[in-house]
């Protein structure tokens, strides 16, 4: 069996997918997010919104990644943030993802976790 505490590479990927036209919504989703993180003590990495596909993703998407060296505050950190993706993602999806010693093209077909539905990726770019 796996130990999640080293398992875990490098925490967690929070992947929320709009169209084009969601733009607006998505981007004060993002914003109401990363609000929401700094207000409960919760460090982000790297956010950012794509406005066109890249990497595996079919949409546009926002990204942020919750890392901490703690895997008990990780866990935390990821709880607090699902339950309020699910409750402001509007029409939003989102995918959850570890970034575990499994590699990305499993992480992103077999690990992953989607709020709503879930949205194409091409994963043969992991090949």
């Amino acid at each position: 069996m796996k130990n999640p505490a080293t398992w875990l590479l490098r925490g967690y990927d929070l992947h929320v997918t709009f169209s084009s036209d969601q733009q607006p919504t998505a981007r004060a989703c993002m914003d109401a997010f990363l609000a929401f993180t700094d207000e409960h003590g919760i460090p982000t990495v790297r956010p950012i919104l794509f406005e066109s596909p890249v990497g595996p993703w079919t949409t546009p998407m926002w990204q942020v990644l919750l890392r901490r060296e703690d895997p008990h505050q990780l866990a935390t950190d990821l709880g607090t943030s699902v339950a309020w993706l699910m409750a402001n993602r509007g029409d939003l999806s989102v995918m959850i993802h570890p970034n575990s010693a499994d590699g990305d093209f499993t992480d992103h077909a077999r690990n992953a976790m989607w709020i709503g539905p879930p949205t194409p990726l091409k994963l043969s770019i992991f090949s």
